[in-house]
């Protein structure tokens, strides 16, 4: 039984470690743990929300979902070593008496052992019950505080993501109107500067952000304007338009055009966790916001409607996987349309 029972109270102390190490301390995601519960909570949220919106309770998820993974984390390193020292007896006696404790008291020794307060009246045996007390300090101390570590950085990228979305959207709320003003007639040559070194710097190390900090696709905005993922479609959409809509000499430069493709291609590989699947039953259809009409409105030359047909049909499954990302948000396409 005493086998068992070490065996489960070190499954549990190494979940915890690995989780941490992986959440924390990787780039290529978040531990097991952290992801299992993290994604099925959002999911739930996510399956009522398409029901009945919850906005304002999916903004606070994300911020309750940090805390609680430190709690977590917490939690299950003190059943892990309360399990270890309740096997034994004498594994914790008394500073006064020397007398054995029982399991309430090993559990309040656990608590002051592994939060470093130490009071000092219930203390371990003898060896080996001294080491392993240190052992147990040592773990908690080197997992609390790298998580606490590593707050700031997520609400960092968390202000970041705003203010990406604020900065696409403060050009235009919809297509014609982010062509209109980064594009059209004087203001032509706006868009390489505006993209070159404002929104795409920001969408790439957003990327990164979402790879090393996987929480951030919990982070939710009440607000459609601080949408990261309506943005960033608004963007690609955008881009799409002027980059295969119109003739050759009216469109940005190759260089930029590949830019822009390849920043939002990896926006999409790198935060598309799966959380969640598309129920926008329309995502195989173009709005109106896409046809070369938007184009034609500014007096811009376009491509024939075969070609444009064919540019479509090679943009919609990226498309796609852009609308997937803002139904993960918790953001319809056409939740809020300003245009």
């Amino acid at each position: 039984m005493s086998v068992l029972i070490y065996g489960i109270a070190g499954a549990l102390i190494l979940l915890v470690v690995w989780d941490a190490f992986i959440t924390v301390l990787s780039t290529s995601g978040g531990g097991p743990l952290t992801n299992w519960w993290t994604q099925n909570i959002w999911g739930a949220l996510l399956r009522i929300h398409r029901r009945r919106s919850i906005h304002g309770i999916l903004g606070l998820t994300g911020p309750a979902m940090l805390i609680g993974v430190i709690l977590l984390w917490y939690l299950l390193l003190s059943a892990g070593w309360y399990l270890i020292f309740a096997v034994h007896r004498d594994s914790v006696i008394s500073n006064s008496t020397g007398a054995a404790t029982d399991l309430m008291q090993k559990f309040y020794f656990i608590g002051t052992t592994l939060s470093s307060v130490g009071y000092g009246d219930y203390v371990p045996s003898t060896f080996p019950w001294t080491l392993i007390s240190n052992l147990a300090s040592l773990t908690a101390t080197l997992v609390i505080t790298t998580a606490l570590s590593y707050f700031l950085p997520v609400l960092s990228a968390g202000i970041e993501r705003k203010q990406t979305a604020e900065a696409i959207f403060g050009v235009g709320q919809c297509t014609d109107e982010f062509i209109e003003a980064a594009w059209v007639g004087r203001s032509r040559g706006t868009l390489d500067n505006y993209i070159l070194n404002s929104v795409l710097s920001r969408v790439d190390q957003l990327s990164h952000r979402h790879l090393a900090y996987p929480i951030l696709h919990f982070f939710h905005s009440p607000s459609p304007d601080k949408s990261t993922s309506r943005a960033i479609l608004l963007l690609s959409d955008s881009i799409f338009l002027v980059g295969k809509g119109t003739n050759i000499e009216d469109r940005p430069p190759a260089s930029l055009l590949r830019l822009a493709e390849r920043t939002i291609d990896n926006y999409v590989d790198l935060t598309d966790s799966g959380v969640a699947s598309p129920e926008d039953g329309n995502s195989d259809e173009f709005p109106d916001s896409l046809s070369l009409e938007v184009l034609k409105n500014h007096d811009l030359k376009v491509v024939s409607d075969k070609e444009f047909q064919a540019a479509t049909a090679e943009y919609l499954p990226k498309r796609k996987r852009l609308i997937m990302l803002c139904d993960m948000d918790g953001w319809g396409i056409d939740d809020d349309q300003r245009c």
